[in-house]
């Protein structure tokens, strides 16, 4: 027997149920139920009672069952006029998903946003070369559409840097040495949508993909298999005429859930922190840099922080170590800091930012801190919110930037409180805060309008 109030019932649950009642000839009758363990209590007329012998967390509690009314499979002759259960039943459970039973309007709502669920794809590597800020974007994303749909990720073992943070949330992770191995792992997820965050793609690439999911989102894509993705997003980089499905510029940035909790900031006439930042790797080094050329500015009043990434290496981190001593005989104040929980909070602490020209300048602008900006290579270079925020003083590629020119910016900073003012102000023009809502509805937008089509 089989009830249309329980509309979310797989066939292979059903084929399951029926294997096991012909394995078990001991069985007269099964009944499909869901675990409804919990802590109940019931109304007599001695007042309520609970239905447990001892208070206890749910997962220490004597198994409680729940019908669903899913399935009930009963042998023929124990079937009557009055019951079609025997003496012999079977409690037969099914996951929760499928347990859903109609009986009320929001029964109704659950059993529907159940059956839209969608199996998401994240393909995203790490490494000392490309940094964090892949894996950071496509947790921000997963966070949001974890809800209501099932999310994956695929890394590569050779780029497999921040696979521990997407585990510390939970998610499915899968990774892969070879190409053969990857299709493999599309085949056992069959997503509905693949989310790239690899930099470019390749045709080859592109082309097989898009023979075996529905829909394909990729970030940041320069290369040539972009043309063949639904939708490409790239905040980093500004098209005056891009393809329909091709969205640039800084509307689009996905900023991480940290940088949404912390209020603009209002400048202070004096300069109390500054902060150095590079990101995961600094391929230039323009920590040590920067720091050199701090040592010559007049900041004895002001903290100086430092904030390391993964990939900066202990070679390194010896003549920092050596540099940062000689700055504190100078009388200066200076903090080294790594692995931090919450950039966000040291940036909304600071009053200076000085850092490479990357999506750490999106996040830096979101709080509206007065920032100078180095790029480390010629993509960086390419990024053109620096240039049109007006938050940034800009001195260019990190092979051309002297440690004068650094001294030189920082001075112009703390010494004009104006300019620091207007920097903060220009940043205010952009509400950064709003594109990772934007860039979610548009990927859920254009599935389902693709969808449509197909069906049509």
């Amino acid at each position: 027997t089989l009830q249309p109030t329980s509309p979310l019932l797989k066939v292979s649950t059903l084929d399951k149920a029926i294997k096991y009642m012909l394995e078990h000839p001991e069985y007269d009758s099964l009944i499909a139920v869901k675990d409804a363990t919990h802590l109940y209590w019931t109304e007599t007329e001695d007042g309520v009672k609970p239905f447990f012998k001892e208070r206890k967390n749910r997962q220490y509690l004597p198994k409680i069952w729940q019908e669903t009314g899913a399935i009930f499979i009963s042998r023929r002759d124990i079937i009557t006029p009055q019951s079609r259960l025997g003496c012999n039943i079977y409690l037969f459970e099914i996951p929760k998903e499928e347990a859903v039973d109609i009986d009320e309007y929001p029964d109704w709502w659950i059993a529907e946003m159940t059956m839209k669920k969608k199996r998401i794809m994240f393909r995203v590597d790490g490494s000392k070369n490309i940094g964090l800020g892949h894996v950071y974007r496509t947790l921000t994303l997963a966070d949001k559409l974890s809800i209501g749909n099932d999310v994956f990720f695929v890394f590569n073992k050779e780029r497999n840097w921040g696979i521990e943070l997407v585990r510390d949330r939970f998610y499915t992770v899968f990774e892969f040495e070879n190409s053969e191995e990857f299709w493999k792992i599309l085949e056992q997820i069959k997503p509905h949508i693949v989310i790239n965050d690899i930099l470019d793609t390749s045709v080859d690439y592109m082309t097989k993909l898009k023979e075996k999911t529905d829909f394909i989102v990729n970030f940041e894509d320069l290369g040539e298999g972009a043309n063949y993705a639904d939708l490409v997003f790239n905040a980093l980089y500004e098209f005056a005429s891009p393809p329909s499905n091709h969205f640039y510029g800084y509307k689009y940035v996905c900023l991480r859930e940290e940088f949404l909790i912390y209020p603009f900031k209002k400048v202070s006439p004096e300069v109390k922190k500054i902060l150095v930042t590079f990101g995961g790797t600094d391929p230039n080094n323009l920590t040590f840099k920067v720091l050199k050329a701090l040592n010559e500015v007049n900041i004895n009043n002001a903290q100086i922080t430092i904030l390391l990434g993964l990939g900066y290496s202990n070679e390194r981190k010896e003549r920092l170590k050596e540099l940062i001593s000689q700055m504190r005989d100078n009388g200066k104040s200076v903090t080294v800091k790594e692995n931090v929980a919450l950039v966000a909070k040291e940036i909304y602490e600071s009053d200076i930012v000085v850092t490479s020209n990357g999506r750490t300048i999106y996040e830096i602008a979101s709080i509206g801190v007065p920032t100078i900006s180095i790029s480390q290579n010629e993509r960086e270079a390419r990024h053109l919110f620096t240039h049109i925020s007006g938050g940034i003083l800009y001195l260019g590629m990190a092979n051309s930037v002297s440690e004068h020119k650094i001294k030189e910016a920082v001075i112009r900073l703390i010494s004009d409180y104006e300019l620091r003012k207007r920097l903060n102000q220009n940043f205010s023009r952009f509400n950064l805060r709003k594109g990772i809502d934007r860039v979610l509805r548009i990927i859920m937008e254009k599935y389902e309008e693709k969808k449509e089509a197909e069906y049509r």
